[in-house]
């Protein structure tokens, strides 16, 4: 089994249906330098339409597990998304992500403590005329959002071995693992747009 790895490992989700039949997908980059993880992730869905392809969390799997979390970051470009599937740029940061600590791995989500907003949604093109939800959950995180979470308790550097991505306004609305691996932008674009036309 290929495994991902610290020093700057992308994992990816290839375009998916979710439990609602939606096309998702996305991209993590993971690294941890001086015991500080950081994740940049990217929500690469090709027609946002509903609150169900919102990106809201990454569980990132580590084979030497931290014993505990510290300081926690969180950065991106915020936008309302339209009716017309336009987007506006809004002023400020994310505020509403945090990290939680699962038994030796660890979670980045903007789930838990109220209205789960700030997900992450993909760059137009890859946004479509939405539907009446989702208003409910402006601002989001346009494109990427980018996280910093503290590690304790390691003597070594950690190796990250999987991770798991979070669609939609619940924890395990859809999950699904990433796949280790770097493909070239053209065919990353040609996956994309061959799933949606499928």
């Amino acid at each position: 089994t290929t495994l991902c790895r610290s020093a700057a490992m992308v994992c990816n989700l290839a375009p998916v249906n979710n439990n609602n039949g939606n096309q998702v997908a996305a991209t993590a980059t993971v690294d941890v330098t001086s015991y500080v993880l950081t994740i940049d992730l990217t929500n690469l869905t090709a027609n946002f339409i509903a609150p169900n392809q919102i990106l809201t969390g990454l569980t990132v799997l580590f084979g030497t597990d931290p014993t505990g979390i510290g300081a926690f970051t969180e950065s991106g470009s915020l936008v309302n998304v339209n009716s017309n599937g336009t987007v506006s740029g809004v002023v400020g940061s994310p505020t509403h992500w945090h990290a939680d600590f699962l038994s030796g791995d660890v979670r980045v989500t903007t789930i838990g403590g109220g209205q789960p907003d700030n997900g992450i949604i993909p760059l137009e093109p890859g946004v479509g005329v939405p539907n009446g939800g989702v208003g409910n959950f402006d601002p989001f995180i346009y494109g990427t959002g980018h996280f910093t979470v503290a590690l304790n308790g390691l003597s070594a550097a950690p190796t990250v071995t999987g991770v798991v991505f979070n669609f939609g306004t619940q924890i395990g609305e859809f999950s699904a693992p990433g796949i280790p691996g770097v493909p070239e932008p053209a065919t990353w674009g040609l996956m994309i747009l061959g799933f949606a036309g499928a």
